[in-house]
């Protein structure tokens, strides 16, 4: 294992990623257009959020990824490390992949996530997922 990253075979993503780039710097503050990222093949969420829908959406986009995440430190302990594991991968994911938000396998892994945050109630020091009984 070497760290010579200038011999790293990236599959073509970073000449895809620069060609959306231009497109990036040509309309940064309104986007342009839904799916249009996908159509050129953008291969990373983030750079395809803000392409799409301008810098305000993206900023937005980035402000909920990181509000669910800091949302999981207040989670009991046993779904703090998986919803936390579950988020890491999803946002390393989404750099190399074109679009997380149109695959149905990894948006229910979201509103998964999302449910166990925003509904984990604690009943006397016992969440409601969990069903013992004493």
């Amino acid at each position: 294992m070497t760290l010579n990253l200038d011999q790293v075979d990236n599959s073509g993503r970073a000449d895809l990623l620069e060609n959306v780039l231009y497109y990036l710097y040509k309309n940064p503050v309104l986007g342009n257009g839904i799916d249009f990222s996908v159509s050129m093949r953008g291969h990373n969420t983030f750079v395809g959020v803000w392409v799409d829908a301008g810098v305000l959406t993206f900023l937005f986009f980035i402000f909920m990824l990181s509000y669910y995440f800091l949302k999981t430190f207040s989670l009991n302990l046993q779904f703090r490390y998986f919803a936390m594991s579950i988020l890491i991968v999803l946002y390393i994911f989404m750099i190399s992949l074109q679009s997380v938000i149109n695959q149905p396998y990894l948006i229910v892994l979201f509103v998964f996530v999302g449910y166990l945050i925003d509904f984990n109630k604690i009943d006397d020091g016992r969440s409601k997922f969990l069903s013992i009984k004493s």
